[in-house]
């Protein structure tokens, strides 16, 4: 999806939520934290000059954010990791049942390999748009899909709910 594709729809998703009483926002000084940014050009300067880190927060991978977000790239690349994971395991057992047993622990290498390609691109996925945007960068760190680590001062910034 296009930039300003990705852009289109996370402003319609905020805006419908926001109408829900949600209140996200939709510009970095609009975020009530103590986040040290109150302009998205700035977090990128200290992102690219190493003053300060993007990381993933959470460890879940919602599909519907990545099929929101992800480039087609990024869905193939996820799509053969999901592959490699459960269709490698199958053919693992098969094999073992033809061969020997003993191939049977080639089944968590097979779903390892598999779950970090995946894992990868929805990571990739995620920082391209948090990189790309700042209504992107805020609707992802509002739910807590990146944080801010800035190691100067070793401290890491999330969203604090109320």
């Amino acid at each position: 999806m296009t930039t300003t594709n990705v852009d289109t729809e996370i402003r319609k998703l905020v805006e419908a939520l926001n109408q829900q009483g949600k209140g996200i926002p939709m510009t970095i000084h609009e975020i009530n934290d103590d986040l040290p940014y109150a302009i998205f050009s700035d977090l990128l300067r200290d992102f690219k000059s190493g003053n300060a880190q993007l990381l993933r927060f959470s460890y879940a991978m919602d599909s519907s954010l990545f099929s929101m977000l992800a480039s087609t790239s990024d869905s193939i690349k996820s799509n053969l990791g999901l592959f490699i994971s459960y269709g490698g395991i199958l053919a693992v057992i098969i094999a073992s049942f033809i061969y020997s047993w003993w191939l049977l622990f080639a089944v968590p290498v097979a779903f390892v390999v598999g779950s970090s390609i995946t894992k990868n691109a929805y990571n990739n996925t995620i920082f391209n748009a948090a990189f790309t945007s700042e209504i992107a960068f805020c609707f992802l760190y509002f739910i807590r899909q990146v944080s801010v680590y800035i190691p100067k001062i070793n401290k890491q910034f999330y969203y604090q709910s109320e």
